[in-house]
């Protein structure tokens, strides 16, 4: 069952993505063979590969033969809904898919699932193959077809097919792919609200400024429009590179075809004109897109080598706690603590200070008794009570063996004094229940006051020498040195 789901859903994805092309391309065709083929003539603006091409390179696994055919009934009823001419469709239809069966082919074998234009070289195969190879390898046939069908010049049909498709695939690929892929609701998804303001405020403003540039004037201000896309270029990105290229695109067509703007200065006829407009916005494109990649990758090797610095730094602090922990008890080892007694020593705010020496009584026994696991256990546990009666600006140790040792900032010695009751009381009103025995446990404290100008190894002295008093006085009770 689970596997007949999936290959439903796969098949009903396939189709899904069928009608998609068949759709995107018959618009695409009928517009552009209606708006810019002359008559029978060849269109010089053709943007529908480009859809088809951008199909192919955002689907995971794609299905070759629905997307192809699809393509080509749609190019087949385009070119008889706007020509007449079945012959002519059919063959055309046939070296548009070669095109895009080319250009597919070898983009997704040497870039795969990459951004077409996130690096130079993903930039440099992307011109290679979709705007030099794959039209070149149709231009011939959409000539030779365009002279034998339509009676015309094979040299100028040839040469109209390979520049139409070649700048049709450059302009508008990249565009469509990042729509197909969802890039510009990934972008505002994932920025914040200023960054999604000042992405659609470049925006705005490129549209402006192409509306004026082909609109307002027929002065050949053209150029005006670079710095504003190089703006949008390092503000924005590749993808807002794509959309404010595919703005003027939309803007300059809609100005050309009906006779405003600056491009129609250049030539007298239309077809002349929109190619004009093409090889103006293959420049614009690709004179800011090697800008942007070149960017992206130095943002990458930054980004790389910021996460290999905090990655360090991250493992630095890692070890340096590692090497400052004691592992049976997870509180500090003796290296650990002399540090940050050091630290709390030279610290005005912490005086007065005073360290106190723990040791379990009659460890050696506990050993004896139940084994140096229980032994173990009874350390991590007697750890545990001594940190949580503790306050959180006071410093635990572990020494060694059975030996602990506490730091803490205290207002008067009735204060300590409390402390250590505490400690104390805690430890031995709690026995521990080992293999189904009682093990009782308990504590001596000795504390010693940090003495203005005292080195740390004459305070542990001083709070030793307290410590080996109380047991001397019968042990599980605390003496401050005096």
């Amino acid at each position: 069952m689970p596997k007949q789901y999936f290959l439903t859903t796969m098949n009903d994805r396939c189709w899904n993505r069928a009608l998609l092309a068949g759709a995107l391309y018959f618009l695409l065709a009928t517009a552009t063979i209606t708006l810019t083929a002359n008559g029978t003539g060849l269109a010089v603006f053709w943007p529908a590969n480009a859809a088809l091409l951008a199909l192919f390179l955002t689907d995971e696994r794609p299905r070759w033969t629905p997307i192809l055919m699809a393509g080509f009934i749609a190019n087949l009823a385009a070119n008889l809904m706007t020509r007449g001419v079945l012959l002519g469709g059919v063959l055309y239809g046939a070296m548009n898919l070669i095109e895009v069966a080319i250009g597919a082919a070898a983009l997704r074998t040497r870039l795969g699932s990459a951004s077409l234009i996130g690096e130079l070289r993903a930039l440099g195969t992307f011109m290679l193959w979709a705007g030099l190879i794959a039209p070149a390898a149709s231009a011939a046939g959409g000539g030779l077809t365009a002279a034998l069908v339509f009676n015309e010049r094979f040299l100028d049909a040839a040469l109209t097919w390979y520049l139409a498709d070649a700048l049709g695939l450059l302009i508008f690929t990249p565009a469509i792919v990042a729509i197909l892929r969802g890039e510009p609701a990934r972008c505002f998804a994932g920025t914040t609200t200023m960054r999604s303001l000042e992405f659609a405020g470049l925006q705005c403003l490129v549209a402006l400024t192409a509306a004026a540039v082909f609109f307002a004037s027929h002065k050949p201000f053209l150029f005006v429009l670079f710095p504003f896309v190089m703006l949008v270029s390092f503000r924005s990105g590749r993808l807002g590179t794509k959309l404010s290229v595919l703005l003027i695109a939309l803007i300059g067509a809609a100005a050309t075809l009906t006779g405003q703007g600056p491009i129609v200065t250049l030539a007298s006829a239309q077809d002349q004109q929109v190619l004009y407009l093409q090889f103006f916005l293959a420049v614009l494109l690709f004179t800011c897109l090697p800008a942007t990649a070149g960017l992206n990758a130095r943002n990458s090797l930054a980004n790389e080598l910021f996460e290999r610095q905090r990655a360090l730094l991250e493992r630095t602090h890692e070890l340096a706690k590692k090497a400052a922990t004691d592992p049976l008890t997870g509180v500090l080892n003796r290296a650990g603590f002399l540090k940050a007694a050091a630290l709390a020593m030279n610290n005005p705010a912490n005086r007065p200070l005073w360290l106190i020496a723990i040791d379990i009584d009659h460890f050696k026994q506990v050993n004896d008794s139940y084994g140096h696991q229980a032994g173990d256990e009874a350390l991590i546990w007697v750890a545990s009570i001594l940190k949580s009666t503790l306050r959180h600006d006071d410093v635990l140790a572990r020494i060694g063996g059975d030996e602990f040792l506490a730091m803490l900032p205290a207002r008067s010695e009735a204060e300590v004094r409390s402390i250590c009751n505490r400690l104390v009381t805690s430890i031995s009103t709690s026995p521990r229940l080992v293999q189904g025995k009682l093990m009782p446990l308990s504590i001596s404290c000795g504390g010693a006051p940090a003495r203005p100008g005292m080195a740390i190894d004459s305070l542990m002295q001083a709070a030793d020498r307290a410590l080996y008093e109380a047991k001397a006085l019968g042990r599980n009770r605390s003496l401050l040195a005096a």
